[in-house]
Order: structure tokens, then C-alpha cells, then sequence
């Protein structure tokens, strides 16, 4: 996995036009800036799994709304080893029965250095792997 970090905006749609979601080209002050797209969350989900509460997401004339502009390389992702701590332990339920459990912690630091001269707004979103199994929890 390759750390980095990915600069977001937040827009208004000065023009009179309702934008659809879908594919953008991005410009600024007359250059190309990224690819990106409007918002499409709503609209994926109800091409995937169609429901009574699937709405298209249109961006309204005057309405704010977030998009991407790709990889910000002003921002520089670490992270550090992962740290594992392990343990037994033993104890009593009931009686004479004695249950084990293995207990295990992880510790993942991460550093983000920002090398713009103007403070950013961080949001880190990291995916943890999901328990599937009933042993574990």
C-alpha cells in the first residue's frame, strides 16, 4: 500500500445549470489541473441496490458540494512498524473449567507532514480488516 494523501475541495455551482454526477475535467485560472468526478455516492449505490430512498445526487444551482482533485504531493504520508503486543490469558468460568485467551493489540502510528506554507484541514481515513470468523472478537 502506498501512503498518500489526497487533496479535497469544496465548491459552489455558481452557473444556472443543474450539474449531473459523472466524469469532470478540472481547470484552474485556464490550466488543467486533474480529472475528476461530481458526486456520485446516491447514484451508485441505486445502480448497485435499487431501494424506495434512491435519489440521484444533482448539484442545484447555489448548492456547495465536495470533490477530488487527486493526490496532493504537498502532504507527505509515514507509516511507522506496526507494533504487536501479545498475551495469555487464563481464567475461571465456572467451577473447575479454566478458558484461555489469546489477546493481541496493534499499534500503527502514521505522521503527515505538510510542506505548504498555509495550514490544511486533515482527514484520515484508515481500512481496518473486519473479524469474519465467531472465535475471534
Amino acid at each position: 500500500m502506498q501512503p498518500r494523501a489526497f487533496l479535497r475541495c469544496r465548491l459552489t455551482n455558481t452557473s444556472s445549470y443543474v450539474l449531473l454526477p459523472g466524469p469532470t475535467r478540472v481547470f484552474m485560472d485556464g490550466n488543467f489541473v486533474c480529472k475528476s468526478s461530481l458526486p456520485v455516492s446516491w447514484f451508485n449505490l441505486c445502480l448497485t441496490s435499487p431501494s424506495s430512498h434512491c435519489i440521484q445526487r444533482l448539484v442545484g444551482p447555489g448548492e456547495k458540494f465536495s470533490t477530488s482533485l487527486g493526490i496532493d504531493p504537498a502532504l507527505r504520508v509515514t507509516y511507522h512498524p506496526l507494533v504487536k503486543k501479545s498475551k495469555n490469558v487464563t481464567g475461571s468460568k465456572f467451577l473447575s473449567l479454566q478458558t484461555k485467551t489469546d489477546v493481541s493489540s496493534h499499534i500503527q502510528r502514521v505522521s503527515i507532514k505538510n510542506t505548504r506554507l498555509a495550514d490544511v484541514q486533515l482527514s484520515l481515513k484508515i481500512t481496518y480488516p473486519r473479524v469474519t470468523t465467531r472465535t475471534i472478537k
